[in-house]
C-alpha cells in the first residue's frame, strides 16, 4: 500500500496531457412504483440529477484530483452540454480553455437513468464528429503546443473521431521528436501501433481486435491467451508495458522485461518471469 501511495504522490506537480473524446455524464436517478400505462416500462419519479465529466474529460478529472496539473484537448459543440461539461470540469479544477469548441458538432453526451439504484435505460446524444478545418487546425496546434508544454500525455479515444488519422500521424511525430511517457487508451488500438507509446490499456475485447484475434463471444479468454496477446501487441507496438482490463477476472499487467502479474481486486497473482 506504500508503493501505491508514493505513486499516486508522484503526480503531485506532474503538466499531464490529456487528448480524445470529451464527453458528459449524467444521471438520473429517481424511485419507481408502477409500469407505464403506455408501455411495459418502469415510471420514474425523478429525484435527482447529477453531471460528471466523462471519457477524456474523466480521465483529466482522475488525473487533476490525483494532483497533477492537466491540460486537456477535446472537442465539443456550441450546446448546452458543452458548457455543463465546461463546469463540471471547472468544478474539478480542469482548466477549458483547450477545448476546441466547433458549432458543427453535438458534444458528446450519455444520459443514464436509474430506478431505485437500477439501471433503466441511457441515452446517447451526439456521434462521430466530422470536423470543419478550421477545428482540425485548431485542433493540431493546440496538440503540438500542450505536447511540448507536457511531462506526460494520455491519449484516451472513444472512437469518435477527435482523434482523425492526420491527427495521429501528428501524435507519431511529436513523440518521436521529443520523448514523453505516453499511455494509449484507444477503441481502435491499432491505429496506434506505430506511434511507440510507453504503455497500452486496452480491455479484453479491443486487445484480441488489436491482435487479429476472432472474439467468440465465450467471454474472456485464459489468462494465457491474454499473456500472448499482449505481448503480440507489445512488439507490434513498441512498448514498454501492457495492461489488459480483463473484465471479472481483474486486470494482466505485462512488461517489456518478461515480468506478469495479475490483479483480482487486492490479490496479485504472480506469473512466471519470461521474455516475449
Amino acid at each position: 500500500m506504500r508503493d501505491l501511495i508514493d505513486i499516486v504522490e508522484r503526480f503531485r506537480g506532474l503538466r499531464v496531457l490529456v487528448v480524445g473524446d470529451a464527453m458528459l455524464d449524467s444521471y438520473v436517478s429517481g424511485r419507481s412504483t408502477r409500469l407505464c400505462s403506455e408501455a411495459p416500462v418502469p415510471v420514474v419519479a425523478k429525484e435527482q440529477e447529477r453531471h460528471a465529466p466523462g471519457g477524456a474529460a474523466n480521465t483529466a478529472a482522475n488525473l487533476r484530483g490525483m494532483g497533477a496539473e492537466v491540460m486537456l484537448l477535446g472537442v465539443v459543440g456550441a450546446d448546452a452540454a458543452g458548457d455543463l461539461l465546461r463546469s463540471c470540469l471547472e468544478s474539478a479544477g480542469v482548466p477549458t480553455g483547450r477545448l476546441v469548441e466547433d458549432p458543427a458538432v453535438s458534444t458528446l453526451h450519455k444520459t443514464r437513468i436509474l430506478a431505485d439504484g437500477q439501471y433503466v435505460v441511457r441515452l446517447d446524444e451526439g456521434g462521430r464528429m466530422e470536423l470543419g478545418p478550421g477545428s482540425r487546425r485548431a485542433l493540431a496546434s493546440a496538440l503540438a503546443d500542450a505536447f511540448a508544454e507536457s511531462d506526460a500525455v494520455v491519449v484516451s479515444d472513444y472512437g469518435y473521431g477527435a482523434l482523425d488519422d492526420p491527427t495521429v500521424g501528428l501524435l507519431r511525430r511529436l513523440r518521436r521528436d521529443r520523448k514523453r511517457p505516453l499511455v494509449i487508451d484507444a477503441k481502435e488500438l491499432r491505429r496506434y501501433l506505430d506511434v511507440s507509446a510507453t504503455m497500452l490499456t486496452p480491455n479484453h475485447l479491443e486487445a484480441q481486435l488489436a491482435a487479429g484475434v476472432p472474439v467468440n463471444g465465450q467471454g474472456c479468454p485464459t489468462t494465457d491467451e491474454m499473456e500472448r496477446i499482449g505481448r503480440q501487441l507489445m512488439r507490434e507496438g513498441d512498448a514498454e508495458c501492457v495492461v489488459i482490463t480483463m473484465a471479472s477476472d481483474g486486470v494482466l499487467l505485462l512488461e517489456r522485461s518478461g515480468c506478469a502479474r495479475r490483479e483480482l481486486g487486492l490479490q496479485v497473482v504472480r506469473r512466471q518471469h519470461r521474455r516475449g
